[in-house]
């Protein structure tokens, strides 16, 4: 990769004694930050024989690769492939789900991929080491020309996610967590910042985020309504549909909201 450009995402040490120290990611290479002085130098670590800071950085490069596709493809030339009528699918996505698996085949060959195109809705999972991709959340976002849309990666074993990494390539937003070293948000390249959820404890402040989904089933629908009603009348301050599930757990996580359901 190009190692003058920063990735963004920076990761937590912890079995540290020092806990201000910190990675700063570079397309797959990694360089210890010095805030303080530490016991020792720390990482991710290794979990389950995985080499962590590899499956972070991997997870990184392939989302940016994706996100590439996606930035090129916006708001021009999109082709949609109407796997429903409510739930599309265009040709970036199948380009997106590609070019992540290529990334993650390299340095992962042994691994299981779990894409939501190719997987053709059999989303069955065993305890393997496993990397899922969404790689366009928010589909119809993107085919309207709407920037709330992201490429979604996980790699997850014994059924239980380790790394995660959250693209919108639209407004230049990175979420990156692994497992016990905090998450973080770093946008257009700049210095990453560790999440925390919002201080807010009233409802009546509160911020609320849910999505209508693709099914039209009447029954559903009138159900999903009845729950609306309820949130927005307990009251609460707003509620929004945005179109990306990803990027709103990501907006719980980063505090901008106090809940998504």
């Amino acid at each position: 990769g190009n190692a003058q450009t920063p990735v963004v995402v920076q990761a937590h040490i912890s079995g540290t004694e020092d806990k201000g120290s910190c990675h700063q990611w570079y397309y797959g290479r990694c360089t210890l930050l010095h805030t303080h002085s530490m016991a020792k130098a720390g990482s991710c670590g290794i979990k389950h024989g995985i080499d962590l800071d590899l499956a972070l950085s991997t997870a990184i490069s392939a989302a940016q690769e994706a996100g590439e596709i996606i930035r090129k493809t916006f708001r021009t030339g999109i082709v949609d492939k109407v796997k429903t009528a409510t739930d599309p699918v265009t040709e970036t996505d199948l380009a997106c789900e590609a070019a992540v698996q290529a990334i993650i085949a390299k340095n992962f060959p042994a691994h299981a991929f779990l894409g939501e195109e190719e997987s053709g809705g059999n989303y069955k999972i065993s305890d393997v080491p496993t990397w899922v991709c969404d790689p366009v959340d928010g589909t119809a976002n993107f085919l309207h020309g709407i920037d709330y849309t992201c490429v979604c990666i996980g790699l997850v074993v014994n059924k239980k996610p380790l790394v995660g990494v959250v693209y919108n390539p639209v407004s230049k937003e990175l979420f990156s967590a692994v497992e016990g070293n905090g998450a973080f948000i770093t946008v257009d390249g700049g210095v990453p910042s560790r999440m925390s959820p919002s201080k807010v404890d009233q409802m009546t402040a509160s911020a609320i985020v849910t999505e209508f989904g693709s099914d039209r089933d009447p029954a559903i629908v009138e159900t999903k309504l009845k729950v609306m009603h309820a949130v927005v009348q307990a009251p609460i301050q707003a509620m929004r549909c945005m179109g990306s599930c990803a990027l709103n757990m990501c907006f719980v996580a980063a505090g901008g909201v106090v809940g998504d359901y």
